[in-house]
């Protein structure tokens, strides 16, 4: 048998993990539902080869410290070779704290009984420190949603393997409410939220190739031998299948708990890709109609922005727009007034590579200067981030209206980006409570992901969309909203109902 701490162990996961974003997406939304502060002392348990430590660092300031625990020298010896940031501090015995916080990314379920680590580790929080953890839904019981393709659960691959199912062998695991329910025994506050993200088949493949984890189909043989038999199978599957999987994670504090202001289900945004050709177009018009959106990395280039949030950050530093300030204070609207007459604003409007992107799902006449805004969102304000809303019910035509969001400057989770409701714009026009849509219309996974500068995110005007709050101490997120309609005025399919309200 194959443990975790053997140097192929240690190897296969560390290919794993550069190859694929299956770890690096949950642990990225662990880090953002800790609540993390610059200053925090964070223990990582479970260290492996740092991949939580790697994500809470993103947070914390040269004041904050994270000690990585690993028993298993070889995944250890990986990640003090990875993380070698001066903030980590790397260890084979679990300390005692007190901690701020304590995250265990992909690990808890292993540790157990699983009621003796909760309450172990809720002894180690300080006051007003949390606990946040994550677990693989399926592992609960819960069983991950089909994606795409002819082998669209990936059930494929364990049966050319002869494997009974697909499902890694663990201990049972208590009910998600059971575990919910053991935090509060313990004096915490619970958050319980989830995330997931598509897993592909070869992906599937690759993680297989960890040797610790099919130690119950291949029992005595060796990784080398084990990683050979899962190509040979992976010849006779669907190999552009893929199906969601899911994460179920909590946020358990120990009083006084902060607001939360973290997504309670959410996903990445789905890639698309500007290329040539009638197949490409008549694809991104189908995402566009089937999600709402469009999301491109990369469509820009980061130096053709540059010099638009030098401008607009100078205007601010000038006059600075409050944070949460209405759309008729006369700080915000003389920011507008004085942006609207850059060149490097219109430019950006009528960016081709934008334009070309929108024809897929507004056709070949386009109109633009259709309520554009330039956005400036303070840090320490979470509480007045944009509320979830349809850009629809607030413009007053007929005609199809799709928004383009860009920010000026990579734009972490951390920073706000703007997040949608994938599917939402099919409901059409939806009413909504002063800014807001009603918070019935809001359920679902929301699609949010951080974003570099050049990359852009466009909408359906019926899309529900909202932004995530400026979670850090000292930067400001600069960001443009552009909108655009059909030069004929041709009403969308969702967008031919009309407002009585304004926005």
């Amino acid at each position: 048998m194959i443990g975790w701490d053997h140097p192929d162990t240690a190897s296969n996961y560390d290919a794993f993990c550069a190859a694929h974003p299956r770890y690096r997406g949950a642990n990225e939304s662990l880090a953002w539902h800790a609540g993390l502060a610059p200053h925090h002392h964070v223990l990582d348990l479970g260290a492996g080869i740092g991949g939580t430590s790697e994500a809470a660092l993103q947070w914390l300031s040269d004041a904050g410290r994270v000690v990585a625990f690993e028993p298993a020298e070889a995944m250890r010896n990986v990640g003090r070779r990875r993380v070698s940031d001066p903030r980590v501090r790397w260890v084979d015995a679990c300390p005692e704290g007190p901690f701020d916080r304590i995250l265990c990314g992909a690990a808890i379920w292993q540790m157990l009984p699983i009621e003796h680590t909760i309450r172990e580790l809720a002894s180690r929080l300080s006051a007003g420190g949390a606990l946040c953890f994550n677990i693989p839904s399926s592992y609960l019981g819960e069983p991950d949603s089909p994606g795409g393709g002819s082998d669209a659960n990936l059930h494929g691959l364990p049966a050319l393997l002869g494997a009974a199912s697909n499902a890694i062998g663990a201990d049972p695991l208590p009910a998600p409410s059971a575990i919910s329910d053991l935090l509060r025994e313990c004096g915490l506050q619970v958050e319980r939220w989830r995330f997931r993200q598509p897993l592909t088949q070869q992906e599937y493949r690759d993680w297989l190739k960890i040797p610790v984890l099919t130690n119950h189909w291949f029992g005595p043989l060796d990784a080398a031998e084990r990683a050979r038999r899962i190509d040979l199978a992976f010849r006779g599957v669907d190999r552009d299948s893929w199906r969601w999987e899911a994460w179920s994670g909590w946020t358990a504090w120990r009083p006084p708990a902060p607001p939360s202001y973290s997504l309670p289900s959410h996903q990445p945004l789905t890639e698309s890709q500007l290329t040539s050709g009638d197949l490409s177009r008549s694809g991104l018009a189908a995402r566009a109609e089937t999600d709402g959106y469009l999301y491109f990395r990369g469509l820009l280039e980061p130096d053709q922005l540059e010099p638009l949030k030098s401008r607009v950050a100078e205007l601010h530093r000038r006059q600075p727009v409050p944070p949460g300030a209405a759309y008729d204070d006369p700080r915000f609207l003389d920011l507008q007034r004085a942006v609207a007459l850059l060149p490097e604003w219109d430019a950006l409007r009528r960016h081709p590579a934008i334009l070309e992107a929108l024809h897929r799902p507004l056709g070949q006449d386009i109109r633009a200067e259709c309520g554009d805004v330039c956005r400036v969102v303070a840090p320490r304000a979470p509480g007045s981030a944009t509320p979830p809303h349809q850009d629809q019910f607030f413009v007053r035509q007929a005609s199809r209206i799709w928004t383009v969001w860009i920010p000026l400057d990579d734009c972490p989770l951390r920073l706000g980006p703007l997040v949608v409701l994938p599917g939402s714009h099919r409901q059409g026009i939806q009413p909504h409570i002063e800014n807001r849509v009603a918070d019935a219309n809001t359920s679902g996974w929301w699609a949010a992901s951080s974003m570099s500068c050049g990359d852009v995110l466009m909408f359906d005007g019926c899309a529900v969309h909202r932004a995530c709050p400026n979670l850090t101490c000292e930067t400001v997120r600069f960001s443009a909203d552009f909108r655009y309609s059909r030069c004929d005025g041709r009403p969308g399919r969702a967008s031919n109902e009309s407002s009585s309200v304004d926005g």
